[in-house]
């Protein structure tokens, strides 16, 4: 085939595959230079009837630079997968091999879905999964790349094998892996996967090194898809596949548990992930990382689109960051939700629970948590508030204000006194004409210059309190209780509630119409560990009392 009749050759259309089909590229040998030239044989996946291997890499820019030629017909494809068809393809024998751009038809939504829901069974399926990484700037005769060529490409058993001559070969030193760290820092790395490892077979890294790698996973994290999802930062071309990619690795995901519909946007598709794990667990556990982001705070984004739910996280479909979670913080006891709490269609979520408290000072207003001095701190709300205890001779600081600073129940015992201490030293800095303009921070860590007299639990206690101001906000209560909270658009006026299959209490904003929005989640010491909440039964219907807070059902969108 010859690639100046590209333009007026006939493309390539693609035959239907039926449920359960799959497409797999034969792609005939060539030398550089060839023109791709291939066929696609259509399969039962669940038959096994062909051996193949899968590709998977960054699909890049997606403007056509080549084309394969598939039954005589020109299909077009992207640079990065030409290259990688290139350094790929044998010259005397076909290459048997899944890629998604050319196995699946891409014009056709309704069959993207289908072929999406049989991601972690094709992967499995595959005899190798083959990685491309193109152009990592790599020595290929340094120590480094060698030692991973040679690295062993059988599991290793540590009752037998040698694993510290293994190790003394692939160098203790972590300068030794320097040569290879463009290959680590690729772009791919942060893409979106599929279930792209399965355990029970090889994986190849390729690229201008040719088979860097090819070794057995390990096994794989047993993580649900809440935790899955909380953690991921991964890139996604199309905000559903910040679901789509990530599902069929989650440890409590069951095929056909969320059906894949292109049609549907970022929002709907996390609203259906929400729903399956709501079904699955019976709690609501995803709205400690849900929360409405101050404009221009610190992912830059605006506090909400028109028709985006409030009690969804948005790191699920590709919006804010990913990671917030009070699960290291003080948590009352452990509830469950109705499994059917999430109205997918309507995009509601039913919670049943009761009203505590209410928002009403921001005591982090106006913190700018980049450059903030003693002078700052110490004439803030909050500066106000801690003044009282950082006197020589001053009332004991309250627990619950401890706990929130430190954010922390594992150093409770070590650090209190800690930080006393450093709030000391913090006001001290007021006195001090050279040092009351400084910035305290440099980094998230104590500004060396201002603190390099103080002992290590006192500098863990800074470390702690400047991490907390830089990525938090303290807000009291109308009942004079501490709260601590993501930086969010917390108001006066907010209502601070106890949910069942929730584990911290969450901020909500009444609506006219009698719904509610979920503004965050929020850590409370002195509501989380209250005695009445010790023991909370999920049992508790409409009208019951929990001391003095009387349970009702409310709607959130």
């Amino acid at each position: 085939m010859d690639r100046d009749f590209v333009g007026t050759a006939p493309s390539y259309d693609y035959s239907a595959v039926q449920a359960g089909q799959i497409r797999i590229l034969q792609l005939a040998p060539g030398k550089k230079g060839d023109p791709f030239v291939g066929e696609l044989i259509t399969t039962q996946l669940d038959q096994k009837s062909i051996e193949y291997d899968a590709l998977s890499y960054m699909w890049g820019d997606p403007a056509p630079t080549d084309v394969i030629w598939i039954s005589e017909k020109a299909l077009p494809i992207a640079n990065n997968l030409q290259n990688a068809l290139a350094h790929l393809r044998h010259e005397d024998s076909p290459l048997i091999i899944w890629i998604d751009a050319i196995c699946i038809d891409q014009n056709n939504e309704p069959e993207r879905a289908q072929q999406v829901q049989l991601m972690g069974r094709l992967y499995g399926s595959a005899q190798m999964v083959r990685i491309w990484i193109y152009e990592p700037d790599i020595d290929q005769k340094s120590e480094a790349v060698v030692s991973l060529q040679t690295f062993p490409r059988e599991k290793i058993d540590p009752n037998t094998d040698d694993t510290s001559l293994l190790l003394q070969r692939s160098g203790h030193d972590p300068e030794f892996w320097n040569p290879v760290l463009p290959l680590f820092r690729n772009a791919y790395w942060s893409r979106a996967w599929y279930d792209e490892s399965p355990p029970k077979h090889h994986f190849l890294c390729t690229g201008p090194v040719d088979e860097i790698t090819s070794m057995n996973s390990r096994g794989r994290l047993c993580l649900d898809l809440y935790h899955l999802l909380g953690t991921s930062s991964v890139e996604c071309s199309r905000p559903q596949d910040h679901i789509y990619a990530i599902m069929h690795l989650a440890s409590d995901y069951e095929e056909g548990g969320i059906l894949v519909d292109y049609s549907k946007n970022g929002y709907e598709v996390a609203v259906d992930a929400a729903a399956y794990h709501v079904r699955k667990h019976s709690n609501v556990r995803f709205l400690e990382g849900a929360y409405l982001e101050l404009p221009g705070g610190l992912s830059g984004r605006s506090e909400r689109f028109p028709d985006e739910t409030t009690w969804v996280p948005r790191s699920w479909y590709g919006h804010g960051e990913p990671g917030w979670s009070f699960t290291s913080f003080y948590e009352a006891a452990i509830t469950w939700c109705a499994p059917d709490a999430v109205l997918a269609d309507e995009r509601i979520l039913r919670l049943r629970g009761f009203k505590v408290d209410r928002a009403d000072i921001n005591l982090t207003s106006g913190f700018d948590t980049n450059c903030y001095t003693a002078n700052h701190l110490w004439t803030s709300p909050l500066g106000q508030y801690l003044r009282d205890f950082a006197k020589v001779g001053s009332p004991k600081l309250p627990v619950e204000t401890f706990k929130v600073l430190e954010s922390n129940k594992h150093l409770e015992l070590i650090l209190y006194e800690a930080t006393i201490s450093a709030l000391a030293v913090l006001l001290s800095l007021v006195d001090d004409p050279k040092h009351i303009y400084e910035k305290l921070i440099e980094e998230l860590t104590p500004n060396r210059s201002l603190f390099q007299d103080v002992d290590k639990l006192i500098w863990i206690a800074l470390t702690h309190i400047f991490r907390c101001l830089y990525s938090s906000m303290i807000i009291m209560t109308e009942s004079k209780r501490l709260a601590w909270t993501p930086k969010c658009i917390v108001q006066k006026g907010d209502e601070v509630w106890v949910v069942l299959g929730c584990n911290v209490p969450v901020v909500l904003r009444p609506l006219p119409n009698g719904r509610y929005w979920h503004i965050c989640g929020a850590g409370i010491p002195m509501i989380q560990e209250h005695e009445l909440l010790q023991n909370l039964s999920s049992d508790i219907a409409p009208g019951d009392r929990v001391g003095e807070w009387v349970v009702e059902d409310i709607e959130l969108v």
